[in-house]
């Protein structure tokens, strides 16, 4: 089941294509999906190779479904008090890796996946901060990240 040509947007020239059409997820795969889509514009890119394919499962497979991702750490610390802020901050920090990576996030040149966005919240809630947090912005969209 082949997704709409417009579906796809936004699509990072580093998010790795495939175009086995012998392979028995291709049908549901984003990756084949975007493939067959992209290369009528594209001349070159990274892709999956056929030999991913072991006993029928690719370990690349990224299921074709649209996720609600996050942005923005402004909101979760709405409900914090002030002298817990900093401590908050630097828990996500190391969280995501860097201070740059930290900023990353917050302004929306990366978005934190689902799994991401329930770890973060539960370093809220651990510390009793659980009632009416919520990162800034939401986008509803197809997983390019390399982040399940």
């Amino acid at each position: 089941m082949l997704v709409e040509k417009s579906t796809f947007q936004g699509v990072p020239r580093t998010f790795m294509l495939c175009f086995n059409n012998e392979c028995p997820m291709c049908d549901h795969c984003l990756r084949y999906q975007v493939g067959v889509q992209e290369c009528q514009q594209r001349l070159w890119g990274r892709a999956v190779y056929p030999s991913a394919l072991k006993d029928g499962k690719c370990s690349f497979y990224r299921k074709a479904e649209e996720v609600k991702l996050a942005y923005g750490f402004h909101s979760l610390y709405k409900n914090v008090p002030k002298h817990e802020r900093s401590l908050m901050r630097n828990i996500i920090t190391d969280y995501v890796g860097s201070v740059g990576s930290y900023y990353r996030y917050h302004n929306g040149e990366h978005m934190l996946a689902p799994c991401q966005q329930q770890t973060i919240l539960g370093f809220f809630a651990e510390r009793g901060y659980d009632q009416g947090i919520a990162f800034d912005h939401y986008l509803s969209t197809y997983n390019y990240e390399l982040r399940d």
